[in-house]
């Protein structure tokens, strides 16, 4: 109880003085690691005490007893799985395993492939697989982009940069490639059924989507993190990319409103780039949302979610 008077106040600080308690933080890690565990939905997770991002899961667990982080996200999830039969779930930069363990609950789920690049993140994943005895899982150390088979280069976790993909000439300490056409090939044995991606891979949603041309048009449904911030550092930026999910054929674009609990449809081009005008005025975390991609024929499976169109 001391542990948590003395933390949570510290959620209040500025969000640049909670990346630097954090930095402060994993050097206390580096310099006097500690073996951390959480329970997350009965499933008891290893994580990697040298991570940055595994100290914010770790101080959520400290301070509110769970994860405390895309919450409606996993209502979502969730939901489209529980209501769907024959589901396959890709897990687009699964970390620890959250969103796996929280799609392996299921039954009707007949297969999750898990993607973590970094290694030694995978690393623990790998160990909370087989830890938990969870045998639907395929677990892949790469980096999910628009070519196969090409080097990635992966930098530390940095709240500052975003962007920790970098292609690569060189072999050595690299991480090889894979697109979403040649995972679907390899492990989906049936391409009507209910396909569901989520995707966190900080910035490099665009080019996982490149690669993700097959089978697009598809039932193939995508939750992805559209951060303003970072895609306007890429080439086309945010406008350019937001076109291109516009033209996914056969579907319908949600914004995910977290302070709402509801998906909030995106009407028209002009709707979605008022949006990302907005969002480009705010500073790092607030210029970040995410979408939920549905074809159409799959709203009815979050219907009790939708709301009315807002700026």
């Amino acid at each position: 109880m001391r542990l948590k008077a003395i933390i949570r106040p510290l959620y209040t600080l500025p969000y640049e003085y909670q990346v630097k308690l954090l930095d402060i933080s994993v050097s206390l890690f580096n310099t006097f690691p500690i073996s951390k565990k959480i329970n997350y939905k009965g499933y008891s997770l290893k994580l990697n005490s040298k991570d940055k991002s595994s100290s914010l899961i770790y101080l959520s667990f400290l301070i509110h007893g769970k994860w405390n982080h895309e919450i409606f996200e996993q209502e979502i999830i969730d939901s489209l799985i529980s209501k769907s039969s024959n589901v396959y779930f890709i897990d687009v930069g699964a970390s620890y395993g959250m969103f796996t363990f929280l799609a392996s609950k299921h039954k009707n789920v007949k297969k999750i492939i898990s993607i973590e690049a970094y290694k030694r993140v995978y690393d623990c994943l790998q160990t909370n697989i087989d830890n938990n005895n969870i045998d639907n899982v395929n677990l892949i150390n790469m980096v999910v982009s628009d070519v196969d088979e090409e080097f990635y280069e992966i930098t530390e976790f940095n709240n500052s940069e975003w962007n920790q993909f970098k292609k690569s000439s060189k072999e050595n300490n690299t991480t090889k490639s894979v697109t979403l056409d040649k995972i679907i090939t390899k492990y989906i044995d049936n391409t009507d059924d209910f396909i569901l991606i989520k995707m966190d891979i900080e910035g490099n949603e665009p080019l996982a989507l490149k690669g993700l041309k097959e089978f697009i048009n598809l039932n193939v449904n995508i939750m992805l993190e559209f951060h303003v911030g970072v895609l306007e550092k890429n080439e086309g930026g945010a406008y350019e990319f937001a076109e291109k999910l516009l033209n996914i054929e056969n579907s319908k674009i949600f914004i995910m409103h977290v302070g709402f609990q509801r998906l909030i449809p995106i009407t028209s081009k002009e709707y979605f780039f008022n949006k990302i005008s907005l969002m480009k005025k705010q500073n790092f975390p607030n210029n970040l949302f995410n979408l939920l991609i549905l074809k159409e024929d799959n709203t009815h499976l979050v219907e009790n979610y939708i709301g009315e169109p807002l700026l």
